[in-house]
């Protein structure tokens, strides 16, 4: 379901994000996270799928679609190295990917850092662009 349905599911029922973070005792930023679909809280997901009636399957179906979600050793590299790069470094990532992608080149990750078609290595841990 795309966010902006979750949110209307919400307050057809008369919550906001900040109501169900009270309701959860955690902050508005997560409710926002599971809402997007950017983070996960289990506690979180149960509380908006019983306040709007939806089921987990309804309202996330890439985390509860046939089977779990579950990463190759090869793709949770990449999101722990995603998650190390700041925000110049994650931009730079997208435009060498974005590069890459168009002459048919692949995004992995080797050593915590990321790469595109393996001439790029961007997110060390200096946050310098290394070719």
């Amino acid at each position: 379901m795309h966010p902006a349905e979750i949110k209307m599911a919400l307050e057809i029922k008369g919550y906001s994000q900040a109501a169900v973070a009270d309701a959860c005792g955690v902050g508005r930023s997560a409710v926002g996270m599971v809402v997007n679909g950017r983070g996960r809280s289990r506690q979180v997901e149960e509380w908006i799928a019983t306040a709007t009636g939806r089921t987990l399957l309804e309202l996330w179906p890439q985390w509860y679609g046939e089977g779990e979600l579950t990463l190759s050793d090869d793709e949770r590299q990449l999101v722990l190295a995603y998650r190390k790069m700041s925000a110049v470094d994650r931009l730079q990532l997208l435009a060498t990917t974005q590069r890459g992608v168009s002459q048919g080149r692949q995004v992995h990750a080797v050593g915590g850092s990321v790469a595109a078609g393996g001439d790029v290595n961007i997110g060390s841990k200096s946050g310098r662009r290394r070719k």
